[in-house]
């Protein structure tokens, strides 16, 4: 077994993790495995990120001699122990599983209970209801990564990679070859070293692979592998912010009607809002986020969201509930109550339908789809957007604004 370290830097995590875990006290984990059953493959690489004084540091296990199975679960095992929290991507499905099953194979007896009283964090899942509102076509590690920019150059997958690690064996295999632990320790005493014993093998990797053939190259592929998993999860975990972004209460300060052209060439007109998120920090949007719907636009990055709403000017219809109540009055297209209507004459007026039985008004309207204002107003009966008067009190009105810049905000989302 042989086990590498490197630096992969700060990343600050406090925000994000603070409703799931303790950062300082968290690993990031990551396997890399010879097939999907955990009856008869093993474990070849462990990846795990732990937080200290320089920042995230990279700690990896790798069975080089594909005999190192058991020793690189107890060397994890003792690595892991003073953790609260695992923190993984969909390794509640697969990682964790995976572990327990070799572990209770090759370990002693007892060693299991150090991964089951771990708190665990799956990534994953905690993304997945936000697929739709980061416009994803899926949830692969490497798909969220793009969406990321995290710049990740190593793109293949573990299953071509558990062939690249058959052919790094084989030489080893034929040669009865015996690897070296950390610090040229033997294979069977390399679980005693703790992790802190590993932060001077920083840089450490392939370069110490034998020049005689190609496994240097195959060595630096399975390690790069790894290590962009692991570090991809570090980026990956700021998406959880999206819980408190997505439920946060928008305060606008500025708010401004604007004259734009449409797709068609059209003149139309919109009030565009300057918002921030109230009591989240700077940095809580991690990447840009956009979200369009029913003509409305969000755009927010940081603590700030510009929200674009269409201004709809002109005659919209009020449509009364109980019909049944009322006459239509064809000349005056319009509907009256029949306390009112009863003094019309009858060849002036009809029983009024669902579809008819409507007051018009002129003046300035902003959509809504759920009564977030009444009256609400319609251009037809049968039309889903609903619309309120716009007045001119609510022109002056701060608090009219952000919450209505909030009911936008969860609409686009989806909240």
């Amino acid at each position: 077994m042989q086990i590498y370290t490197r630096h992969l830097g700060e990343e600050d995590l406090r925000f994000p993790l603070r409703n799931h875990c303790d950062p300082e006290t968290s690993v990031f984990l990551d396997i890399e495995t010879t097939g999907l059953n955990a009856a008869y493959e093993s474990i070849y690489l462990i990846g795990c990120a732990a937080h200290g004084p320089q920042g995230w540091t990279l700690t990896q296990w790798f069975d080089d001699t594909g005999r190192g199975e058991a020793d690189l679960l107890n060397s994890f095992l003792i690595y892991i122990r003073s953790c609260t929290t695992l923190i993984h991507y969909n390794g509640q499905q697969f990682d964790l599983p995976f572990l327990t099953r070799r572990i209770e194979k090759l370990c002693p007896e007892g060693s299991l209970a150090v991964l089951e009283e771990k708190k665990s964090v799956d990534l994953f899942a905690l993304i997945r209801p936000f697929k739709k509102v980061l416009g994803l076509e899926s949830l692969r590690q490497q798909v969220v990564e793009q969406y990321l920019d995290t710049a990740r150059e190593e793109a293949k997958s573990g299953g071509e990679l558990t062939k690249v690690y058959a052919v790094f064996l084989k030489p080893r295999l034929h040669q009865g070859y015996v690897g070296q632990g950390a610090h040229g320790a033997s294979a069977g005493n390399a679980g005693q070293v703790g992790a802190g014993a590993f932060a001077g093998n920083a840089g450490q990797g392939a370069q110490g692979a034998s020049p005689a053939d190609n496994t240097g190259e195959m060595l630096q592929m399975l390690l790069e592998h790894n290590a962009a998993d692991v570090s991809g999860l570090l980026k990956i975990a700021h998406l959880l912010s999206l819980q408190d972004v997505l439920s946060a209460k928008l305060k606008v300060h500025r708010a401004q009607a604007s004259r734009y052209k449409d797709a068609e060439g059209k003149d139309k007109e919109e009030i565009v809002m300057q918002c921030s998120l109230q009591e989240l920090p700077e940095d809580a949007i991690y990447r840009k986020l956009t979200a369009a719907a029913d003509e409305c636009y969000l755009s927010g990055q940081g603590n700030r969201i510009t929200i674009k709403v269409p201004l709809v000017t002109g005659e919209r219809k009020y449509f009364y509930a109980n019909y049944k109540d009322y006459y239509y009055l064809p000349a005056q297209d319009q509907a009256l109550h029949k306390s009112i209507a009863s003094f019309v004459e009858k060849d002036h007026r009809e029983q009024a339908k669902a579809e008819n039985c409507y007051t018009r008004k002129s003046g300035t309207f902003l959509p809504e789809w759920d009564l977030f204002r009444t009256p609400f107003f319609k251009e037809n009966y049968h039309d889903k957007l609903l619309l309120f008067e716009f007045t001119q009190q609510m022109k002056s009105d701060q608090q009219f604004f952000s919450d209505y810049a909030t009911y936008i905000f969860r609409h686009l989302t989806g909240q």
